[in-house]
C-alpha cells in the first residue's frame, strides 16, 4: 500500500511540477503538500463514476485549476 501510496504522490507531484514550469513559476509547496490538497479530488472521481454520479465531480474538475494555483509561486 505504502508504495502505490509513494507512486501517486510521485504522479501528483510530477503534474504539478509541470504545470508550474508551465506558467513560468515554481512550486511553492512540497510534494507531500501537493499529494494531500489533490489526492482527494483523485480518489473521489471515479467513485462517483463507477456508482452512476458522475455530475458530483464536476465541481472538481473546475476547481483543479486553483488548487494547482495554490500550489505554484506567482511572484
Amino acid at each position: 500500500m505504502l508504495e502505490i501510496d509513494e507512486h501517486r504522490e510521485a504522479m501528483i507531484w510530477q503534474g504539478v511540477s509541470r504545470y508550474a514550469e508551465l506558467a513560468g513559476v515554481r512550486p511553492a509547496s512540497s510534494a507531500g503538500a501537493a499529494y494531500a490538497l489533490l489526492d482527494g479530488a483523485f480518489h473521489r472521481a471515479p467513485l462517483h463514476l463507477l456508482s452512476g454520479r458522475g455530475g458530483a465531480v464536476e465541481p472538481s474538475e473546475d476547481e483543479l485549476p486553483q488548487r494547482l494555483d495554490l500550489l505554484s509561486t506567482h511572484g
